[in-house]
């Protein structure tokens, strides 16, 4: 998930211009440089080597998540890197993160200083297994949005619900699970009610929350592809929803897009997966 609510430690110290390594160490968990590479600095404040190829992996998540969403090639290097500390304990995780550690596994933080590039940074806990398959690529989708939208701020449904689809199938599934027990239940989302959320929901529709906000994403990629949500996603930012549901899907109104949408959630099985999986 993208980092909500008090500034993360982390945060402050860039902002003052310390860095990650400075706020760490202040909180009592040294960090040691793994490594940089063309887009990424990887930093460690486990006692247990990190594996080299860390850095390869990360190049390659970006890089496929730019040929996914816009079917071409990253244009450009992301300047600072994209820096990613890996805890090694979740004490040094929770000291990083804040509140939000305790329903986290990883945590990003992107930030547009006027003046001055994208800041762009995660946190992982580096003790759960398979964080780099799983937790990375989520995270990793909400740089790239931020990339992409730079000085936006995205609805949360489109961050959360694009980011839920780097997940692994089993999760995705899951999530699924949840939206369609919601909506037999009678207490999903209204269309016009997810659009609109400003920020998170409240804890307890947490769980609706993802699983709608994901299904919503898969609908509309699915009608027509990756490339087309992201201009959809550009004109609702400046002109609105229903200019943009007009435009690029030739949908009328909110209203019709709720219907047709939850026509297809009902039955909605398949998985929309388009990252591959690395092994690490």
């Amino acid at each position: 998930m993208t980092f909500a609510g008090t500034a993360k430690r982390s945060e402050l110290a860039r902002l003052n211009g310390t860095g990650a390594r400075g706020a760490a160490e202040t909180a009592g968990s040294p960090l040691q440089q793994v490594g940089e590479s063309e887009n990424f600095r990887v930093l460690s404040s486990g006692a247990e080597p990190v594996d080299p190829g860390v850095l390869k992996q990360c190049e390659q998540l970006r890089a496929q998540l730019y040929r996914t969403w816009t079917n071409a090639e990253p244009q450009h290097a992301w300047r600072p890197r994209c820096e990613i500390v890996l805890h090694g304990s979740d004490a040094a995780y929770a000291r990083a993160v804040g509140p939000a550690a305790a329903r986290t596994v990883a945590s990003s933080l992107t930030r547009q200083i006027p003046g001055r590039d994208i800041v762009r940074h995660i946190d992982i806990r580096a003790t759960r297994a398979n964080w780099l398959t799983s937790a990375l690529p989520h995270e990793l989708t909400h740089v790239f949005l931020a990339d992409c939208f730079a000085g936006q701020k995205l609805p949360r449904w489109i961050d959360e619900g694009a980011a839920v689809l780097a997940d692994p199938v089993r999760k995705q599934q899951l999530h699924l699970a949840d939206a369609r027990r919601a909506l037999a239940a009678g207490n999903a989302f209204r269309a016009v009610e997810l659009l609109s959320l400003k920020d998170y929901p409240t804890s307890d529709r947490w769980t609706v929350f993802y699983g709608e906000s994901m299904s919503l994403v898969k609908f509309l990629v699915d009608r027509r592809s990756p490339a087309d949500f992201l201009e959809f996603v550009q004109i609702a930012l400046s002109r609105g929803d229903v200019a943009a549901l007009e435009e690029i899907y030739q949908i009328a109104s909110v209203a019709e897009l709720e219907r047709s949408w939850l026509a297809e959630l009902s039955g909605q099985t398949k998985s929309i997966v388009t990252l591959p999986r690395n092994n690490p």
